[in-house]
């Protein structure tokens, strides 16, 4: 019984040694650093906030961005045999929270005042070391977190100003302008007795959102269109032209209940079949999103807000590539690879 045991004893602890050594050590953790980077711009020009852009929409406006953040989640690479492998995120704490991350275009500066100081333009993680082709990624906060507590939720969830409500969610981009027809920019925060600003929450939300119900065409043809903007302008609640994606029509008891469901869930997968992250980076174009929308004029009091009844985001929401009323989905038309 003695030597049975030895032997089981010796045996084990050449398992030990070998599972200790560096080649099976390699081949257990075979895995390589990714990040996939982001690059925010407005046609062929960079995204600055304080900068403006001529020629933007239907209406050929002038627009000064005020913000632009945008969570993405659900990131993988596409290998040679059309096998998606999800990046292992790294969980620093600050952008990044189990599969969800936040991309922050903006610094705080100038006109993007209600943002803040902090920039993020890249997914990092680990992905198993072998060759990859391409990247597919989802524009939006997954289900199981995009309803709850935002004030209580970890980061990069507990950012307040890309919260809606427990019904809707989070805003998946929040895109603020002014432009050629809305010169108001958003007002300044609000700052307490310390002189340090404070973030609010804002009450707008796709579930508040209430459009005319006359139809009107997409760019002002006569003197009546432009009376009606003047009368939207006079009543507006949020300044310049906002654009914020996320789920509408989401049901629950209350505002501060997690949605049972949403019928407009607005999330979009976003696919590119030809991606090398050591060479390409995503190009996200405000440009593009708005070639179809005339930002000089509104057809509701809040700019686009992501609810069916809302005018204002049928070019947008075409062009993130989801559905909108009757409208099926079409390819998205605002990113592209670099």
């Amino acid at each position: 019984m003695l030597s049975i045991s030895k032997s089981n004893s010796r045996a084990s602890l050449l398992m030990a040694m070998l599972m200790l050594s560096p080649l099976a050590a390699v081949a257990i953790t075979k895995q390589k650093n990714i990040s996939v980077n982001f690059e925010a711009m407005v046609a062929d020009q960079p995204f600055a906030c304080g900068q403006s852009y001529q020629g933007i929409g239907l209406s050929k406006s002038r627009i000064t961005p005020a913000d632009f953040r945008m969570y993405v989640s659900e990131i993988e690479l596409i290998d040679d045999k059309g096998y998606a492998t999800p990046i292992k995120l790294k969980q620093e704490g600050i952008w990044q929270y189990q599969n969800t991350v936040l991309l922050d275009f903006e610094n705080g500066s100038g006109p993007c005042v209600n943002g803040n100081s902090g920039l993020n333009t890249a997914v990092v993680g680990t992905v198993p070391n072998k060759h990859y082709k391409g990247l597919r990624f989802t524009l939006g906060v997954p289900a199981k977190l995009n309803h709850g507590d935002a004030t209580t939720a970890a980061a990069p969830l507990n950012v307040t100003s890309m919260f809606w409500t427990w019904r809707a969610g989070y805003k998946f981009l929040r895109l603020e302008m002014a432009t050629s027809g809305f010169p108001e920019l958003p007002k300044l925060k609000v700052k307490s007795a310390d002189g340090k600003p404070v973030e609010t929450e804002e009450k707008d939300g796709p579930e508040t959102v209430i459009a005319e119900s006359d139809s009107k065409p997409s760019v002002l043809t006569d003197k009546n269109d432009a009376e009606k903007a003047k009368m939207v302008k006079k009543k507006r609640k949020i300044a310049g032209f906002p654009v914020h994606l996320g789920s509408a029509n989401c049901v629950s008891p209350s505002k501060t209940t997690p949605a049972l469901s949403c019928a407009n869930p607005n999330r979009v997968t976003v696919s590119f079949d030809d991606f090398n992250s050591d060479k390409n980076s995503i190009v996200v174009d405000i440009a593009s999103l708005l070639k179809d929308t005339n930002v000089d004029y509104t057809f509701t009091n809040a700019g686009c807000m992501s609810d069916t009844k809302d005018a204002d985001c049928k070019g947008i929401m075409s062009n993130f590539g989801a559905p909108f009323n009757d409208q099926p989905a079409y390819p998205q038309d605002f990113m592209r690879v670099k």
